[in-house]
This record gives C-alpha cells, structure tokens and sequence, in this order.
C-alpha cells in the first residue's frame, strides 16, 4: 500500500557564533519554535538547525536541506522566531526567499512579527524587483 507520506512543519532556527550563553540561546530558540508549533496544532515538527552560521549568506547547511524539503513539496508550514533567523542582508533576498516559501503553498509562521510581517517583506521585494528591472530597461 502506498500511503503520501505527511507533511511536516519545518521550525528553523540560527544563532551565529560568539553569543554568550550560546546553549541557552539555542534551547531558549528550541524550545520556543516547538511551542509555537504546539499551540498553534501545526503537525509533524522537524528541526532545521543552524548553529554559529551568519543570516547574510544562503550557504548553510540546514537552510538548504529545509529550502529543499519546501520545494520538493514536504513541509506544510515554516516556523521561525523572527523573519531574520531566516535570512538577514538586503531587503530583497529576504523578501525573494519568503515568496520562493509561500509560492510553494508553505505558511509562513514568525512568532516575533507574526504573519503580517512576511506579507509586508514580499510586497517590498516585489517593489524593488520591478524597481531593477524597469531601470534595467532605460
């Protein structure tokens, strides 16, 4: 019998390195995302963790397997402290992976900005992409 496998709710969390109390930054992020997940009932919780890698760079390891599970249409919802712990650096690329997140039919879930946030981060990246591109066109 071939049963579609469940989708999980993705809790991503990152500290870059040198914090103080670096163990009790990462249990306190930890156990904050589960929490979340299980007051809100979202389903199926899997942890995404990176530890001692900067928000300004793509290029961590749990990032992209969790980006990977979001595009290979596993993961439900996405559930991170604040948009930052997701990607940090120039309004666009954050706004460009929270939209590659949503286009994907995952929630999007920050328990410090909440919804409205990730809302507001994508209509500024639209804007500034359209920006580029029509000052590319002149």
């Amino acid at each position: 019998m071939n049963r579609q496998q469940e989708k999980i709710t993705a809790l991503y969390c990152r500290i870059d390195s040198g914090k103080q109390n670096e163990l009790d930054a990462q249990y306190g992020q930890i156990q904050s995302l589960l929490d979340y997940a299980r007051q809100h009932g979202l389903p199926n919780p899997h942890f995404f963790c990176d530890w001692g890698y900067s928000g300004t760079t793509a290029d961590r390891p749990e990032y992209c397997r969790m980006l990977q599970a979001v595009t290979s249409g596993h993961v439900a919802n996405l559930v991170v402290a604040k948009l930052d712990r997701l990607i940090r650096g120039n309004v666009l690329d954050c706004g460009r992976a929270v939209k590659m997140v949503l286009d994907n039919n995952v929630t999007l879930y920050s328990i410090e900005e909440g919804a409205e946030a990730a809302h507001q981060a994508i209509s500024l990246a639209n804007a500034i992409e359209a920006a580029y591109q029509e000052r590319g066109r002149m």
